[in-house]
């Protein structure tokens, strides 16, 4: 068999496999597990019109000894709003546990410990059972601020940390849960860009 054969074979191989993989799966190089599902994100305007949610694209990073792939149930979507001219960024959550207004830098760069979501992110094991965990929202990068009217929040990274302390959440989806048993390392991150009022 030729070498030009055996390459289209690999390629068609690798395009079927890859487009088998579930919507949203995420794999990293650390030996974490594979996440499915996601965390919606949108933005809103400063005067009111919420664009449309889109999958956040977050990974696992540093959940090597997980033994089973985690699929992250639907939550509420994490909102972010932006203003150029005031230098603000306001984050918060669609069921209002979290809810916050932060300055950033003059140069527009941000670098924020945001807090927890309050309601919990819940996951779901190969198995079939759920846990609960906590997710400390971490948050840095940019107001693009070219057109104010049109401007972008750019992430170099949105970070999830898992494994922190937290009360039980008051969502009544994860009451009762057990607490998932992750390294204290674990977190989910995601690097997108969101496009405000477009």
């Amino acid at each position: 068999m030729n070498h030009l054969l055996q390459s289209s074979i690999l390629a068609a191989a690798l395009l079927l496999s890859s487009c088998g993989a579930e919507p949203g799966a995420q794999s990293t190089s650390d030996g974490s597990p594979k996440l499915s599902g996601d965390l919606m994100l949108a933005t809103q305007c400063p005067y009111g019109v919420v664009g449309p949610a889109q999958p956040g694209r977050f990974k696992l990073q540093g959940c090597a000894g997980v033994l089973s792939d985690l699929e992250l149930l639907p939550t509420s979507t994490l909102y972010f709003a932006g203003d150029c001219t005031q230098k603000t960024l306001a984050v918060r959550t669609g069921d209002l546990a979290l809810d916050t207004l932060w300055q950033v830098l003059p140069d527009n760069n941000f670098s924020l410990w945001v807090g927890n979501l309050g309601s919990g992110l819940r996951f779901k094991m190969k198995d079939g059972s759920q846990c609960w965990s906590p997710g400390d929202l971490h948050i840095f990068g940019r107001l693009d601020c070219q057109d104010q009217d049109r401007m972008a929040i750019r992430f170099d990274e949105i970070r999830l940390e898992l494994a922190v302390d937290a009360p039980p959440p008051s969502d009544t989806s994860a009451r009762g849960l057990p607490r998932c048993n992750l390294p204290a390392s674990c977190r989910m991150e995601a690097s997108p860009s969101l496009y405000q009022c477009r």
